[in-house]
């Protein structure tokens, strides 16, 4: 589990039971006090909505299916009443393995809780399992946030700033073909790297089919071991350096003449750098000037002086 899932699994534990620092009526909030349990056909329970995970092993459901069969089960399944039947609050893994065995009914708890405390539930549950990624805690919060007024609410009911909640938003600004990539390989990428691709892909002046065939390429090297997730931005700019220098060696007056239509070319940034998935400065070349840009809050002052210090030895005659 990344350091987000922790730091948002602790946080959502810390604040389940009083969620005053969302300011949306969840004070005293304990969702036990006026539950009761039932035994309920397992025909009118559905998932829920908010559920994070998207995917379910099957041997660690049958495997949970067989301990079910053997010792009964040990926890009920947590559900709500809704205008059809019920919906799994927490448990869907219990209630899957349920299926598996052919039963018809399970026991359940039933509680009354809103929709917003529904979908922190079904997350801070799934925060619990270790191998729930950050592509997964993300859609599970990208369901949610519009029951809340503002970004700053929900990064309060969730427990975390709203740094940390935008990381996980930057998942959902990825390509097409790279979500439908996670739906399959969910954690292939973390938070932290979704944040530094969609501030890569705002610097680049580059083709939207041609950023998302990069990336493709990118993670499917991720995947198999070739490439590194530390690696990944560097990667996507020495490919589309690559594309233009071939381009030009096809064609070097065609090209020549695209560039001056440009602005700027996308092979005049050689060299990108990111602090806390935030672009902070490039280096660009074009052959004919070599430019360092840097935002000055990225600098302290002593390191200011040492840049200059290094360039004025560099430079010297």
């Amino acid at each position: 589990m990344s350091k987000l899932a922790q730091q948002l699994k602790a946080k959502l534990a810390e604040n389940l039971e009083i969620h005053a620092a969302a300011e949306k009526g969840f004070d005293g909030f304990d969702v036990y006090k006026t539950s009761r349990l039932e035994s309920i056909a397992i025909a009118d329970i559905r998932p829920n909505p908010a559920q994070p995970r998207t995917d379910f092993d099957a041997e660690a459901l049958q495997e949970l299916a067989d301990n079910i069969d053997k010792n009964g089960l040990l926890q009920p399944i947590t559900v709500r009443q809704v205008a059809h039947g019920y919906e799994i609050v927490a448990g869907e893994r219990r209630f899957r393995a349920t299926q598996l065995l052919g039963k018809t009914s399970v026991e359940c708890i039933v509680v009354h809780i809103t929709d917003q405390q529904n979908a922190l539930l079904a997350l801070s549950e799934n925060l619990a399992r270790k191998d729930l990624s950050d592509y997964e805690t993300a859609l599970a919060i990208e369901k949610i946030q519009d029951s809340f007024e503002n970004k700053t609410e929900l990064a309060k009911a969730l427990g975390i700033s709203r740094a940390k909640l935008y990381k996980l938003l930057s998942f959902s600004e990825l390509p097409k073909s790279i979500l439908a990539y996670l739906a399959d390989n969910p954690s292939i990428l973390s938070a932290d790297t979704a944040e530094q691709i969609k501030s890569l892909k705002k610097d680049l002046a580059i083709d939207d089919g041609m950023f998302g065939g990069i990336l493709l390429k990118a993670v499917t090297m991720l995947k198999s071991g070739e490439l590194k997730q530390s690696h990944l931005t560097d990667f996507i700019m020495s490919e589309v350096v690559s594309g233009d220098d071939n381009e030009a060696a096809t064609d070097a007056d065609e090209a020549e003449q695209t560039s001056e239509m440009k602005a700027p070319a996308t092979s005049d940034v050689k060299k990108m750098y990111v602090r806390e998935g935030k672009p902070i400065g490039k280096v660009k070349s074009n052959g004919k000037k070599f430019v360092v840009e840097l935002s000055a809050p990225s600098l302290t002052a002593e390191q200011e002086q040492e840049l200059l210090k290094f360039l004025d030895n560099l430079l010297a005659e």
